[in-house]
């Protein structure tokens, strides 16, 4: 998270238990065939994209981030990779 500018180690474990919560109450959604998790879904994913666009601009570029999986590092690819997550939950709430 400090890759974030999230720098206190108990702001950092609240906002990494947040998204892991918002992430897996999505994920619920999703499963359940809601197509109101899959719009959030696709909406949070677009959201990281953003901040991961923003982290880039700051030259950021090759840290880490943990986006999927402890070695995943921010780059262009990360951002690309949340936008077509993003797309793909768009689309699947459109076949809800």
């Amino acid at each position: 998270m400090a890759t974030f500018s999230v720098s206190d180690p108990r702001a950092q474990w609240v906002a990494w238990g947040s998204l892991v919560a918002a992430e897996m109450a999505l994920a619920g959604g999703v499963l359940a065939a809601s197509a109101t998790a899959a719009y959030l879904a696709a909406g949070m994913l677009a959201l990281f994209a953003l901040v991961l666009v923003g982290v880039i601009l700051q030259g950021r570029t090759g840290a880490p981030c943990a986006c999927f999986g402890a070695r995943s590092v921010v780059g262009w690819w990360a951002v690309v990779r949340n936008l077509t997550l993003a797309a793909a939950f768009a689309a699947l709430a459109l076949l809800a």
